[in-house]
């Protein structure tokens, strides 16, 4: 019986620490880095800034043979002529 009740203890103990490492991974945004900055992308919305432009609503691109859909993007022009396509990680709460 004690060895049972160690166990449990021992895995709680495990899920305590490990979870908020866990959670804290899917915080951080999804970084892809192109080659060339020549990528069609759609978007509902789309906001031009110094070295990179904003896609939001309902964004779709194509990368590689996948068709990527999300809620936005942000296209990043790096000083060699590279781009970084940057996306936030999806919510999954309501009304997102």
């Amino acid at each position: 019986m004690k060895t049972n009740k160690l166990i449990s203890t021992l895995i709680g103990l495990i899920l305590f620490v490990a979870s908020p490492l866990l959670f804290a991974q899917n915080g951080k945004p999804s970084v892809i880095s192109l080659k060339s900055c020549n990528l069609e992308i759609r978007a509902d919305q789309i906001s031009y800034h110094h070295g990179s432009i904003s896609f939001s609503g309902n964004v779709q691109f194509l990368y590689g043979l996948a068709s990527v859909k999300t809620d936005s993007v942000v296209l990043v022009k790096k000083k060699d002529g590279s781009c970084q396509l940057v996306a936030q990680p999806w919510s999954s709460q309501a009304g997102h």
